[in-house]
C-alpha cells in the first residue's frame, strides 16, 4: 500500500445551452431551483436568460423586485 493520498479533480463543465426544469406538480420549487440556476451561472459570468412561463409569473415577479443597478 501507498502511504500517499491522491487527490483528484475533474476539469470544469460548461453549463448547458439549454435547460428546462418542469414538473406538473404545483408547489414544488421550480421557479426557486430555476432562479437559483440562472444566478449562479450569471454570477460565473455566462450570459444567462430565464424564461418563466408559469402563469403565477414567481420568477418575474422576484425579478421586479431586485433592486435597480444589480444586475
Amino acid at each position: 500500500m501507498s502511504d500517499q493520498v491522491g487527490i483528484y479533480t475533474r476539469a470544469p463543465v460548461p453549463p448547458p445551452r439549454r435547460l428546462l426544469v418542469a414538473s406538473s406538480k404545483g408547489g414544488c420549487d421550480k421557479s426557486t431551483l430555476s432562479s437559483n440556476i440562472a444566478a449562479a451561472y450569471a454570477a460565473r459570468g455566462y450570459a444567462t436568460a430565464l424564461v418563466d412561463c408559469d402563469l403565477q409569473q414567481t420568477a418575474s415577479f422576484w425579478l421586479s423586485r431586485r433592486p435597480k443597478g444589480s444586475d
